[in-house]
């Protein structure tokens, strides 16, 4: 697979007003607070600020998540806005791709963020704002791209993974999974290559040649990408089991079963792994042995997590407040106007929006 360099800017769009075309962005600048201190309270938990982004009037979110310092949201015309998480200021806003694109999470590399935009890789510098295009693909890669210092790691639909060298834009190898089943997820360190199938056959290589370290086969295949933590590889299997890997060494270090196919990418926040399984609710496990800390049957999404306490967003549209020490739910809050939460691995503040655009971070009372 080779990929073409390219270096077009993409400038930014206006935050406010209307555009040429009539479309208008919701206001509601006049509006009260999308949730109230009085309900937050009892938790122990207050408003820190409220803001109401540029949504256009026929705009919604189609992602909304929170990388270092900073949260962003996509909506569904594949526009980019960058939010201070300190004090909800818009940064800058991006048009960056035509609407029906389809558009990945990001990949962070350094202070910058790698889009996969259809068949373009774009670069965000998120405090200067640059937006770039760096590569086309030839074609459409089957997982989020990985890269460490020398190369792109690109999985094809070819059943390969193509190794591109960062700097010259030359192909330097491919290689396969040997199982010619699709690869759905890729983690590369300077010294290892990761490579996830379909069918569950997990795969390391060298990162500069086809030489293989090891191979390890779940019980079941895969849809969801792999979580690659210090030196550890999570893996949620539609076998039911949640796996951790040594990345090193490729051997099994614990499996947990939790009832239902699993077909979310597990997420690590403090010492504690979470775990959706969509009958099941979220889980939180310990990653050191695999035990199961709490459940909760409802919840669908991490908020955010301090030492005592996690904060889960349920299918019922509440925050669950659980108690990380004794698996139990200390409080539940209506939060039924709330329509996009943001799931925060960097602090225990949380973050949610409605569909106009008001958007509240909320932390807990000192």
């Amino acid at each position: 697979m080779l990929l073409r360099l390219l270096t077009l800017s993409i400038l930014s769009i206006s935050l406010f007003g209307c555009n040429n075309g009539g479309s208008c962005y919701n206001d509601s600048s006049s509006n009260p607070l999308l949730l109230s201190n009085s309900l937050l309270k009892d938790a122990g938990l207050s408003i820190t600020w409220q803001n109401n982004i540029p949504l256009k009037c026929n705009e919604s979110v189609s992602k909304f998540f929170v990388v270092d310092k900073y949260l962003y949201v996509i909506t569904n015309t594949n526009t980019l806005l960058c939010i201070d998480r300190a004090n909800g200021k818009v940064r800058f806003v991006k048009k960056f791709a035509p609407a029906l694109l389809p558009v990945e999470e990001p990949v962070k590399d350094g202070e910058n963020l790698y889009f996969t935009v259809g068949l373009e890789l774009l670069r965000l510098n998120p405090t200067t704002g640059e937006l770039v295009k760096e590569y086309d693909f030839s074609e459409t890669p089957t997982a989020p791209i990985a890269m460490n210092k020398e190369n792109y790691y690109i999985a094809g639909p070819d059943m390969f993974v193509h190794c591109v060298n960062r700097d010259q834009e030359y192909a330097v190898y491919r290689v396969s999974s040997c199982t010619w089943t699709p690869i759905v997820s890729i983690g590369v360190t300077e010294s290892i290559l990761v490579m996830v199938t379909s069918e569950g056959n997990v795969f390391a290589t060298s990162p500069r040649s086809a030489i293989k370290y090891w191979r390890f086969d779940l019980g079941g295949q895969v849809r969801a990408r792999a979580l690659y933590k210090n030196n550890s590889i999570y893996l949620a299997s539609l076998d039911s089991n949640i796996y951790k890997l040594s990345l090193s060494r490729g051997t099994l270090e614990w499996k947990t079963p939790l009832g239902d196919e699993l077909s979310s990418k597990p997420v690590l926040a403090g010492d504690l792994l979470y775990v959706y399984a969509s009958k099941q609710g979220l889980y939180a496990i310990s990653p050191d042995d695999g035990k199961i800390v709490w459940q909760e049957k409802d919840g669908q999404r991490l908020l955010s997590r301090s030492k005592p306490r996690s904060y889960v967003f349920t299918k019922s549209k509440e925050i669950s407040v659980m108690d990380n020490n004794t698996g139990k739910d200390l409080y539940k809050l209506d939060t039924s106007v709330v329509d996009y939460v943001a799931t925060n691995t960097f602090d225990s503040s949380i973050y949610v929006m409605d569909k106009t655009g008001k958007l509240l971070r909320i932390d807990e009372i000192d």
